[in-house]
């Protein structure tokens, strides 16, 4: 008995803190990003060849001042029927960290040349784009596919 009143102010205080700790915080759902004000997405993007390159145009919308580099990934094909509703594995990346020169601040315009490593008449390419903040989460455009047009006097002289 004596061991029991001994006990007795830990075992009511733990009775007391059990029902708070298996309440929870009171939060529901999947968890926000506090400040929704740093994230940015691409509004539109174009890729299109441009002799044995490939041109890049893309617009930001959001807050696209926060964006910290681009990696470009591509995926080469040799038609416009390789397997376009197959999942996209990039074969080819290019990380680009300088957008001193190709991404303009006040509009949100991104635009750049690839040449890629690999030669071929079609590429599926998306890029992706991170933000200047970690907690922010890489934000990837859909997919495009470049499909580089053959002169008409090519399809002749083949036949």
């Amino acid at each position: 008995m004596k061991n029991f009143t001994k006990n007795l102010p830990l075992v009511l205080s733990m009775l007391l803190i059990m029902p708070g700790l298996l309440t929870g915080c009171g939060r529901y759902g999947d968890p926000k990003p506090r400040q929704s004000n740093r994230s940015f997405a691409w509004e539109q993007v174009d890729i299109t060849f441009d002799a044995d390159c490939l041109k890049i145009d893309a617009l930001l919308s959001g807050v696209y001042t926060n964006l910290d580099t681009v990696v470009l990934e591509l995926s080469a094909g040799d038609s416009p029927e390789n397997c376009s509703t197959c999942p996209f594995r990039p074969t080819e990346s290019h990380i680009l960290d300088d957008l001193n020169q190709i991404f303009d601040r006040q509009s949100g315009k991104l635009q750049f040349f690839h040449c890629p490593y690999a030669q071929s008449n079609a590429y599926r390419a998306r890029i992706i784009g991170t933000n200047i903040y970690d907690t922010a989460r890489p934000v990837a455009s859909p997919e495009k596919l470049a499909v580089r047009a053959i002169p008409i006097t090519d399809i002749l002289i083949e036949k």
